[in-house]
């Protein structure tokens, strides 16, 4: 299957219509986080392999957010040479499939049916309930990477195993054969599940439901048998308790009506005793208000005289604070006047400070200006020595090291050289008196030389008066060593002619001499470095003497620190610096002193603060207190206004406590007797009563427990079980429960025996995908592994390389394992496409890849796509940028 292209809407984040193209080859899409590639990906797996009326968690996951909107898609594939279009919308279900032939798109079918037939074509099927899994994609299940998933932790579906068997030429079975194997599946399936436990569904269990269902059926007529029977019984005592109750109930009516007279009495009884009890409370508060009044203007009146004597004391001790807080305030005055007469001393010391500090300060600055000036001094000498040396440094014209070693390399050169042709030259000697020539190498010599020797390398020729001779040598080595002497001879003149010396020695002895000079100037060039630039130093010395002639233009003529401008400079420094530590130590002395004195002003200004509140505050007692005095003596007028005095009050107390105490009497009398005339009579009456109405409630409960056994009786009579018909149903189902448990056992054993077979045609089926794996791995890691395939088609474990034990793939890191089956499904798809064309999807590969393997990587990734459709999502696009071949789809620009 190849995808042209996905039109989204309404689909998560994409709200408007988006519309992605892919190319048959290599897709690669890439975006930042949240920028919906996962999202393009379960769409693809959501459109094909979901139904368009599901409603479950994924499929409202996919509404855009805050929304009522329906998603919808269409995407175009090719699948076997045809080409196709698939329509869903979610939520407000729509479905679509069409082909497209010569005269454009053609509709196949609608709604579930082209839910069906999409996944029928692209090898998968529908979930029955529920989302999408990858055991339904087809062979998608082992080409498609989930996002986080690289592993394939599930069974390859037969769909897989299928198409893997049509690529190799694998005839398995033959199509009746697969019919067959086709049924047996089904059948199995209709008993087991894939973990061969029993299928919830199946009819073997269906079965066994139903004759337990008729089991407990028969049990429950049993008991409705015997339940009917107790119905019965419980109706014949029930009409007994009924007629008993009744007969009691009338006897407990007649005893409630005796009782209706003794209950009138209790009643006004009760209301006799309630009065006389109103009647005490209404005295006992009377008598209590007069006694509180005697009280109120008893306490009155002492509050008063208690009052003005607090008044008395705080007047007394006013007058002692006031006289405390005029001494305060004198000290506070005479605090304050030493204190601004030592401020005064403080800016007269700090004044001369200041003025020692500038002197001091010049007279440093006049010892830095002395030391700049000879500093400046030493510096014009560095340079006029520096320009000296340059001048002779220019003037010398001495070879380089190279070029001395040169001429000294031909000059030995051209030593060895004549010694060589010393060694086999002509030498002669003559003796007695010869008068003519030599011609020795063509070159003239007369025959008087003193020494009578000549030395020749290739020709002699000696002419006499009576004749002449010519000797010639014919060796080769001659000519061409005598060629080399000349051009080393000549090209040694031509090094040493600049310098106009031709011996070593004198050349060596310029050519010291040069980086002697050399030396020398790099020293003063590093020395005036050191010392700073002379502008700086220039300006640096004008700067300190115009700040020296400005310090001094401060201080006044009359000041003694004047004549500081003239004597030995560090003499005075010194004294500067001991006057200023002597003011310096004065006025710390001072500041002591006056942080002493405003401890004390502040400690007084505290007290007379303290003493001033304190006044203020017994005044505000005392007006308080008067305040309060003029309420009181307000409240006892109040009190008396109406002539009532205390006297009258006191006899009004007596004259009601007499009548308090009669009535108490007569009250003490009633509640003796309220045991006797009020509560055992209501109590009496009130067990009548309820021994009535419980036993109105029992023949009310029985008679309705008639009625409902009654409706029981006739239920269970109409709703009764032939018992006769149900057994017989039992030992049928029982029979057919054991054939079946037969039958179920058979395709056990032919579900098996197929299993064997298929897992021993796994192997040839593992070859060709083992080849292709293991030369994909090779050219990512090396030889570094052989890799191992379980009985399930699957990657199980690997062989180091010179070991002879595997190791489990768990064991490997965590990117080698997710190199291993990204190659896996790579190799996979490359199998399944020569049938067909397949879809490889890649989300996040390679993410715990290092730069090297990625590198090998990616010419695997590009040489699989050669032969399929591949599509790798990734956060990451500047590890693809290598790739040539590659569509790169942004989704940022979406």
């Amino acid at each position: 299957m190849i995808v042209e292209s996905i039109i989204l809407e309404n689909w998560k984040k994409f709200r408007d219509p988006v519309e992605i193209q892919f190319q048959d080859g290599l897709n690669v899409i890439h975006g930042p986080n949240e920028s919906g590639k996962t999202t393009l990906m379960e769409s693809l797996r959501t459109i094909l392999f979901s139904k368009h009326s599901s409603r479950s968690k994924n499929i409202k996951a996919i509404i855009p957010f805050d929304s009522q909107l329906a998603p919808q898609a269409m995407v175009t594939f090719r699948n076997n040479g045809d080409r196709y279009k698939v329509t869903k919308r979610f939520i407000q279900p729509m479905s679509a499939l069409e082909k497209w032939n010569m005269n454009g798109w053609e509709r196949l079918s609608e709604g579930d049916a082209a839910d069906r037939a999409v996944a029928s074509i692209t090898g998968g099927e529908l979930p029955r309930t529920g989302d999408t899994k990858p055991q339904f994609w087809g062979v998608s299940q082992c080409l498609w990477m989930v996002q986080g998933e690289p592993i394939i932790s599930d069974e390859l579906n037969s769909e897989t195993f299928s198409s893997l068997q049509r690529m190799i030429g694998a005839s398995i079975e033959s199509g009746e054969e697969k019919r067959i194997l086709e049924v047996l599946n089904e059948r199995f399936s209709e008993y087991y599940t894939a973990t061969r436990k029993d299928r919830k569904q199946s009819p073997l269990l269906k079965l066994e439901e139903s004759l337990k269902e008729e089991k407990e059926e028969l049990q429950k007529s049993r008991e409705k048998l015997h339940r009917k029977d107790e119905l019965m019984r419980n109706l014949e005592d029930n009409e007994f308790m009924k007629n008993k109750k009744t007969l009691t109930l009338k006897e407990a009516r007649e005893e409630l009506s005796d009782l209706q007279k003794t209950i009138e009495e209790a009643r006004n009884h009760k209301e006799e005793r309630e009065r006389l009890a109103g009647e005490v409370e209404n005295l006992n508060t009377h008598y209590n208000t007069l006694k509180e009044k005697i009280n109120d203007i008893t306490h009155t009146s002492e509050e008063i005289d208690d009052l003005e004597s607090k008044n008395d004391s705080l007047e007394k001790d006013k007058k002692l604070q006031e006289s405390e807080l005029l001494k305060a305030e004198s000290s506070i005055k005479q605090v304050k006047e030493e204190v601004e007469d030592l401020k005064s001393t403080m800016e007269e010391f700090s004044e001369e400070k200041t003025t020692a500090s500038i002197a001091h300060s010049t007279v440093l600055r006049e010892i830095q200006l002395e030391d700049k000036g000879s500093m400046l001094k030493e510096m014009n000498g560095l340079k006029e020595e520096l320009e000296s040396k340059e001048e002779q440094y220019r003037s010398i014209n001495a070879p380089s090291r190279s070029q001395l070693d040169e001429i000294e390399t031909l000059k030995n050169s051209i030593r060895d050289t004549r010694t060589k042709l010393d060694a086999i030259g002509l030498n002669i000697h003559a003796s007695g008196e010869l008068d003519g020539s030599i011609y020795l190498d063509g070159e003239e010599f007369t025959l008087d030389r003193e020494d009578r020797k000549w030395n020749a390398y290739q020709s002699v020729r000696i002419e006499l008066e009576n004749g002449s001779f010519e000797i010639k040598s014919g060796n080769e080595d001659v000519k061409l060593l005598k060629s080399e002497l000349e051009d080393m001879e000549i090209k040694c003149a031509s090094l040493t002619a600049p310098y106009n010396e031709t011996e070593l020695e004198p050349l060596r002895e310029l050519l010291n001499t040069k980086k002697g000079l050399k030396i020398r100037i790099d020293q003063i060039k590093k020395d005036l470095a050191k010392k700073g630039g002379m502008d700086s130093l220039v300006r640096d010395v004008a700067e300190l003497e115009a700040k020296i002639q400005r310090n001094w233009s401060k201080i006044p003529d009359d000041s003694p620190f004047k004549n500081c401008m003239d004597g030995d400079k560090n003499d005075l420094a010194d004294l500067l610096s001991e006057k200023i530590n002597k003011i310096e130590e004065k006025e710390v002395f001072l500041k002591d002193n006056e942080s002493k004195l405003q401890s004390k002003l502040k400690e007084l200004q505290d007290q007379y603060t303290a003493t001033d509140k304190y006044i203020s505050q017994m005044e505000n007692r005392v007006k308080s207190n008067q305040e309060f005095i003029e309420k009181y003596r307000e409240r006892l007028r109040s009190l008396e206004e109406d002539g009532i005095t205390v006297d009258s009050i006191e006899a009004q107390q007596n004259d009601i406590s007499m009548k308090l105490e009669r009535k108490e009497r007569t009250l003490k009398i009633y509640q003796d007797e309220m045991e006797e005339k009020e509560e055992k009579p209501t109590k009496d009456y009130s067990n009548s009563e309820n021994r009535v109405t419980r036993l109105e409630e029992d023949v009310k409960d029985l008679e309705l427990s008639h009625v409902r056994m009654e409706s029981d009786l006739n239920n269970l009579t109409h709703d009764f079980t032939d018992m006769n018909i149900l057994e017989e149903s039992i030992n049928e189902k029982e029979k057919t429960l054991e054939d079946m448990k037969n039958d179920t056992a058979a395709i056990e054993l032919l579900y098996d025996l197929t299993m064997h077979y298929k897992e021993n045609t796994i192997v040839s089926l593992t070859d060709p995908i083992k080849r292709i794996v293991t030369d994909d791995l090779e050219k990512i890691l090396g030889p570094k592994y052989s890799l191992e395939f379980d009985n399930k088609l699957k990657p199980c474990s690997v062989t180091p390389e010179g070991r002879e034990a595997e190791a489990l793939l768990d064991a490997l890191s965590f990117g080698t394992q997710e190199q291993i089956w990204c190659i896996f499904r790579l190799a996979l798809g490359r199998l399944l496409s020569k049938e067909d064309r397949q879809l490889v999807v890649l989300d996040d590969p390679l993410v715990n890849t290092d730069p090297l393997r990625m590198h090998h990587a990616l010419d695997v990734l590009e040489e699989s796509a050669r032969d399929m459709q591949v599509f790798v999502v990734t956060c990451d696009v500047d590890k693809y940028n290598a790739l040539s071949d590659a569509r790169f789809i942004s989704m940022e620009n979406l």
